[in-house]
C-alpha cells in the first residue's frame, strides 16, 4: 500500500501543479501491448464495479492498474505475467470525465 500512496501523492501533485496529463484514478488509458501491437482501453478506477457496462474498468489495486497510474502517455510498462516477459505502452490518456 505505500507503493500506491506515493503514486497517488505523486499523482495528485502533477494535477495540482499541471506538469502534464498523468493517469489517474477516473482517467481513461490506452494501452498498446507490445507483443500482438493490439489496444486496451480501460478506465482507471478505485475498485472494480461488478455489471459495468462500456470501457474495461482497471483497478489500481491490481498490479497493471498499479503500474498504470501515474504514467504518461508514451510510457513504457514491463510486465511479468506467469513466468512471461512482456510490456506495454501507455499510448493515450484522457482525462475528459474528471474535468467534468
Amino acid at each position: 500500500m505505500d507503493l500506491l500512496r506515493r503514486k497517488t501523492l505523486s499523482t495528485a501533485k502533477a494535477a495540482i501543479l499541471g506538469t502534464g496529463n498523468v493517469a489517474a484514478i477516473g482517467s481513461t488509458v490506452d494501452l498498446i501491448d507490445c507483443q500482438d501491437a493490439q489496444v486496451h482501453t480501460f478506465r482507471l478506477v478505485e475498485f472494480s464495479t461488478p455489471g459495468c457496462t462500456g470501457v474495461d474498468e482497471l483497478p489500481v489495486d491490481s498490479a497493471l492498474g498499479l503500474a498504470v497510474l501515474g504514467c504518461r502517455a508514451g510510457d513504457y510498462i514491463n510486465l511479468s505475467l506467469g513466468g512471461e516477459e512482456g510490456g506495454t505502452v501507455v499510448s493515450r490518456i484522457d482525462d475528459q470525465d474528471l474535468l467534468s
